[in-house]
This record gives structure tokens, C-alpha cells and sequence, in this order.
């Protein structure tokens, strides 16, 4: 027989049997957002790619575009707090592995440039080790140097058997076309450029995975709301990398729109290498980043050794790994 006390914990567990399911059914919590900064470091960037995208439509929040006319003035402003993001090469890594600042990369993607190693019509270097003794242009302080080295070993030689020649972009380009330099390391859209409307011949491509970066301020990213805006964004703009991917024709077309040449702007877009593909802050990315820190400390570009990780906070590893399954 059931006594009082039976009954009254039978009644509390069928109560609680029932109250539990309507408990799991509530929804859960809507996502704040706030307004997020962006530093636009070049005229092709992600304002342009994520409108041509459809990435900027339903947005859940405002974004205010600055533009910058490098990569590193951008990621001055990030440090200062004068913005919340901004995107670029693996250059900023090092630099913030050096000194410091209220700034990180928080996200890895797969390279969006095409690099390789261009020589001029006419040449008779036939590959890497055609190099050796020839005077090669390059970008000082860009990863691309890296990869130039491993280039050079896998072909027999060493660095000491070419001679370097640091020219900015535009002054690499004048050395290209006048002949004042026998190879040019350097990517799009100048390595496009130099093929399409100076004749050049690409000599190679570097094999090494190369990789590009979402950076933000520490600040911006331990303000809930803005980094939920940070997060949000970065899927976004790698959908756009993977439109780009698959519509490299009305890419091109945004690009003659900006000013360039529509024959260099196919071949930009033809040879577009990544998709947007999220890479995991861990191993792969650290050795890349660390072997360009060692090879910039041997070649004096930095004062000491860096390990690379301090400029990361890989927060974000977990939510675009189960990203990365909706690009495929």
C-alpha cells in the first residue's frame, strides 16, 4: 500500500517527468552583437568580396570600413584600438611575435594569392637552379623569402649562391621590365602582370602550404558581443573566398571594375589558390610561421628569436573546424 510520503515523491517525479522536456524545448538565448571595426588594407579586399558574395546581406550588425594603404598600417590601427579586425599575410604574425601589442591572429586560412617566380622573355634560366649567381627580387621582410630558400635547397643551392635584390613591388616591377634583375619572386596581382603584359615566363612555384590571417584586437575579442561580431564575420568572409573560388570569372570583372587590366584580372582569378578553407591554430601553422620567424632572426630582419605563438589566440579552433564542413 502507498503511504503519504510514497505518494508525494511518485507526484514530484511525474511533475518533474513532465516540466523537464518543456525545460530542454526553450530556446536558447539569442546572440548580441555589436558594431565591428574593419581595417581594409588593399582596394580588393573583403568589403568588395563579401558584397559580390552575398556575405553582407542579413548582416546581425553594422561594420565600419576603413581603408589603409599597407597591411602593417592597418595592423597599427588594430593595436591601437582605432579598429576591431583586419586580414592579411603571415608578415603581421611576426611582426606582433616581436613586439607585442593588443593584437592577434585568431584565424588561419588557406592563401589567397598565387606566388611564384617569374623571369623575364628571352631568359635562359630553365629552372631553380638556373638561379645560381643571377640576381633575384624579392620583397624584404614578406614570407615569400621562406619559401625562396626552401626553393633554392630542394634545387641544390643555398642562399649565398643567388643574390638578392629587396625592391618594394612597384620597384621590382621597373627592375622586371628594364632587365635589371634576372628573376622576380613576388605574387598577384604583379606576377600577372609581369607574364601578361612583359612577356614574362613563370620558372616555379613554391610547393610550402602558405597561409593567411584574420587578425583582432585582444580587447575587441574579450568583449562578448564583439566577439561573437568577430566570429560571425570570419565565416563570412571565407564564404566569400570560396565564391571567389567558384566565380572566378565575375571576380575578374570586379577587378577590371577597381582598375585592372580584364586580361591580368582573368588570370588573377583563374589561379586564385585558396577557397576560404579554415586551418586550425595549431602544429601546421605554428612550424610554417615559425620556420619564416628563424630564417627573418637569421637574416637580421628581426633583432632576436620569436616564438610565434604568442601572436595567436585560437579561441575560434572549435566553431570554423565545424565550419569548415559547410564549405565542402
Amino acid at each position: 500500500m502507498m503511504n503519504r510520503r510514497t505518494l508525494f515523491k511518485t507526484s514530484a517525479a511525474l511533475a518533474l517527468g513532465a516540466i523537464a522536456p518543456l525545460a530542454f524545448a526553450q530556446p536558447r538565448p539569442a546572440v548580441k552583437y555589436a558594431k565591428l571595426r574593419f581595417g581594409v588594407p588593399s582596394a580588393l579586399a573583403a568589403d568588395l568580396r563579401m558584397k559580390l558574395a552575398g556575405q553582407l546581406q542579413d548582416l546581425p550588425f553594422e561594420i565600419e570600413w576603413s581603408r589603409f594603404p599597407t597591411s602593417p598600417a592597418a595592423l597599427e590601427a588594430l593595436a591601437s584600438g582605432a579598429i576591431d579586425m583586419t586580414a592579411g599575410g603571415d608578415g603581421n604574425v611576426i611582426a606582433l611575435a616581436t613586439r607585442p601589442r593588443k593584437a592577434v591572429a585568431c584565424s588561419a586560412y588557406a592563401n589567397i594569392l598565387f606566388h611564384e617566380i617569374v623571369v623575364p622573355k628571352g631568359s635562359d634560366i630553365q629552372n631553380v637552379a638556373g638561379l645560381k649567381g643571377k640576381r633575384v627580387s624579392l620583397v624584404k621582410g614578406a614570407g615569400f623569402e621562406y619559401k625562396l630558400r626552401y626553393m633554392l635547397e630542394e634545387s641544390g643551392l643555398k642562399w649565398e649562391d643567388i643574390k638578392p635584390v629587396y625592391l618594394s613591388p612597384p620597384d621590382g616591377m621597373s627592375a622586371f621590365i628594364n632587365g635589371s634583375v634576372d628573376a622576380w619572386a613576388i605574387w598577384d596581382p604583379s606576377a600577372a602582370v609581369a607574364e601578361i603584359r612583359h612577356g614574362g615566363r613563370q620558372l616555379a612555384v613554391p610547393a610550402r602550404p602558405a597561409y593567411n590571417f584574420h587578425y583582432a584586437n585582444r580587447d575587441s575579442l574579450d568583449d562578448p558581443a564583439r566577439e561573437a561580431s568577430i566570429l560571425e564575420f570570419i565565416k563570412r568572409d571565407l564564404r566569400s573566398h570560396a565564391w571567389v573560388k567558384a566565380h572566378p570569372d565575375q571576380w575578374a570583372a570586379a577587378q577590371v571594375g577597381a582598375g585592372l587590366d580584364a586580361e591580368v584580372s582573368r588570370l588573377v582569378a583563374r589561379r586564385t589558390p585558396g577557397g576560404g578553407e579554415p586551418s586550425l591554430i595549431a602544429g601546421p601553422v605554428f612550424e610554417e610561421l615559425q620556420g619564416i620567424a628563424d630564417v627573418f632572426a637569421e637574416s637580421g630582419y628581426i633583432p632576436n628569436k620569436v616564438d610565434v605563438k604568442t601572436a595567436f589566440d585560437a579561441r575560434f579552433n572549435t566553431p570554423l573546424q565545424a565550419f569548415a564542413a559547410t564549405l565542402r
